[in-house]
This record gives structure tokens, C-alpha cells and sequence, in this order.
């Protein structure tokens, strides 16, 4: 998976599937449709506004394909800014999966909107895994918060012992924390077809076993834990593994909140002279100081 995009901002994160469903076996001119909840704090603005649809077993006959598809958010048509997908390959049923991401950002004017995918491949079927919708949004009043967003479709299947080793998808959250000024850091990963629970999640030298188990349904897992105390100065990343599972990690999102000073904090900066009242403090002693050695000199 990829870093799309890396920010620091006053505001909170907001991931939904809405009322999001499997569905398999698109065949031609059917639609698939998912409505979401768009509502964020009153005064609030949306910073990033990102769509995402997980699909699988695009083929044509025992043929592997690529969908051809036509994508709509209310009444007009979207297409993604980044198309991700993988296949194995090789063997029965060498079938592609993807994850398409669309930028909706200057498209949510409601409390709700609906999308919908329809499949305009004449002599091919695709199966949709599910959608998900993330809303990154600003206010003033909301607490201080940096964030990664990580996006791909890798798909990892355990065969046999000799690639179980081989069988992981990564992401990596560059940049340098100041993990002492931090909080919270919550970690929420979406891996499509996740659902035997044969897997394991890491957060550098974290290790969680049997983490992807069909939740919220079997064909679309996420996960959303709190991360804070395995969080490293730099070089944060997350890994996930198959052990007898078959994956297709998809988005990892990492966000951490920012300590917020304390009352007495506050109080000590509120009794503190600012630097022009300790500035006009020194001058006056200056002089009083200089006058003094004037009378002296007189004398």
C-alpha cells in the first residue's frame, strides 16, 4: 500500500461503509448501490472526501478481466484518480481484485449521498466486495491531529509452507513524532475478503493474531485499534500477514491526536509576563539605573 496523502490538522477522521454489502456477480447493466453518511460537526469543513470500491472476480468466461464499469455519485459520473489491483498470476481461477479511489472531496453537499456502480462490460461479470467512504474534516475547536492515508489492493494468499514467509502486505507512515506531545494513535485497516481469522496484524514490534475475521461481514474486514503505546519516534509501519487466509489489504489509516496543554499549563501562560511587558521592564530599569550614575557623577 501506498501513502496518498500525509496532513496535519485541527479537526477528526470519519470512515463509513454506509449501508454497504457483498455483492457477487454483477453481470451486465445491473447496479450495485451504497448510500453513506456524509454529517460532520456543525462548522465543521471537509478537508479530503475519498471514495473507495473494493471489487474481485473480474473474469469473462474462466477468464481473468478487468471491469468495465460506470460509477455515479447522485446523478453524475465519477472516475478514480488511482485504480489499484493485483492478481496471482498463475493457477485456476487467476482472477483480479482492485481497490478504485476517487476524489469526492468538492462532491458532498448533503447529509447523504448515494453511489452507484453499474457494470457496462458486455461479455464479463465482477464481483463487489464493498464500498467505504473517508471524510477528513477541519474546525477550530477540535483537537490538533496528523494523519496518513494509505491505499492499494495487494492480494496475499498462503499456498503452502514454502510462501508463507512471502505472504504479507505493508504500509509505512514516513516522517519523524514527537511521541511525547501525542495522546492517541489509532490504527484502522480494510482488507476485503478477510474472514477466516487465519492472519496476523503488526504495528512495528506489535503482533496480533487472527485480527480479520469478516467484520463488519464475511468479504470485508476492518479492524480500528488503539496503536499508542507501540508508536515509534520515526519509521512507523504496519504489516499484515496470511496464514491460511486469502487477503487483499487495502487501506490503512494512521491518526494521532495531539496532547492538549493543561489547565495549570494554561494558567502559568496566562500569569506570565509577554515579551513586550518584559522588554518595557528592562528599559525602565536601564534608565533608572542610568539616571542614578548621572547624580553620582555629578557629585
Amino acid at each position: 500500500m501506498e501513502t496518498y496523502q500525509h496532513g496535519t490538522i485541527n479537526g477528526d477522521i470519519f470512515f463509513t461503509i454506509g449501508d454497504s454489502k457483498y455483492r457477487g456477480e454483477l453481470s451486465h447493466d445491473t447496479n450495485y448501490s451504497v448510500v453513506f453518511d456524509t454529517t460532520v460537526p456543525e462548522g465543521s469543513m471537509i478537508k479530503v472526501a475519498r471514495l473507495y470500491l473494493y471489487w474481485t472476480w473480474s473474469y469473462n468466461g474462466s477468464n481473468g478481466t478487468y471491469p468495465e464499469m460506470k460509477v455515479q455519485l447522485e446523478s453524475n459520473s465519477i472516475v478514480p484518480d488511482k485504480e489499484y489491483t493485483d492478481r496471482k498470476g498463475s493457477g485456476n481461477y487467476d482472477y483480479p481484485s482492485g481497490t478504485y479511489a476517487y476524489d469526492v472531496t468538492d462532491s458532498i453537499t448533503a447529509d447523504k449521498i448515494q453511489v452507484t456502480v453499474e457494470n457496462k462490460g458486455i461479455d464479463r461479470v465482477f464481483s463487489v466486495n464493498g464500498a467505504g467512504l473517508l471524510l477528513i474534516y477541519e474546525h477550530p475547536d477540535l483537537q490538533r491531529m496528523e494523519y496518513w492515508i494509505d491505499e492499494g489492493a495487494d492480494m496475499i494468499r498462503t499456498e503452502d509452507e514454502n510462501t508463507s514467509e512471502k505472504a504479507f502486505s505493508a504500509a509505512y507512515f514516513e516522517g519523524v513524532i514527537d511521541t511525547a506531545n501525542i495522546s492517541s494513535a489509532r490504527l484502522i485497516t480494510v482488507v476485503p475478503s478477510g474472514d477466516k481469522g487465519k492472519n496476523n496484524l503488526y504495528f512495528n514490534s506489535m503482533e496480533w493474531e487472527g485480527v480479520y475475521e469478516g467484520a463488519p461481514y464475511d468479504q470485508l474486514a476492518i479492524d480500528t485499534r488503539d496503536v499508542t503505546d507501540y508508536l515509534q519516534y520515526d519509521n512507523n509501519s504496519v504489516k499484515i500477514k496470511d496464514k491460511g487466509d486469502y487477503l487483499i489489504p487495502s487501506n490503512a489509516f494512521l491518526i494521532l491526536k495531539f496532547a492538549e496543554p493543561s489547565s495549570n499549563q494554561d494558567s502559568a501562560r496566562e500569569n506570565t509576563p509577554g515579551f513586550e511587558a518584559v522588554l518595557l521592564i528592562a528599559c525602565f530599569l536601564a534608565v533608572v539605573n542610568l539616571v542614578r550614575y548621572a547624580r553620582k557623577r555629578m557629585k
